[in-house]
């Protein structure tokens, strides 16, 4: 599309934790001389849920969009995802974060 790229994703919890809740962000790196550098703006997928249970699978969709933004100076084919969510119980404890290049399959 022309105004950006809609992605369509799976999280699918392989723990045998419940996640309690969780946000999904995406972004594009941005192209730096030396590589890439981390884009503060990111958008949150939808399609979330609460209290996912264990090998249950939750479809997200998120739209990043161009406009804003100098699309040369995006890596619009390696966007990042990131997620950060908490196993079992809403307290630093439990809190987890991961993330990384998004993998098309």
């Amino acid at each position: 599309m022309k105004q950006g790229i809609s992605y369509e994703m799976e999280l699918v919890n392989k723990s045998d934790l419940t996640i309690k809740q969780n946000n999904v962000f995406l972004s594009y790196p941005l192209k730096m001389k030396n590589g890439y550098s981390d884009n503060k703006f990111k958008v949150l997928a939808e399609g979330n849920k609460l209290n996912i249970k264990p090998k249950q699978k939750v479809k997200l969709t998120a739209f990043l969009p161009y406009k804003g933004t100098n699309k040369e100076a995006l890596a619009i084919d390696e966007p990042d995802v990131k997620c950060i969510g908490y196993w079992n119980k809403l307290d630093d404890y439990h809190q987890f974060s991961f993330g990384g290049s998004l993998k098309q399959e």
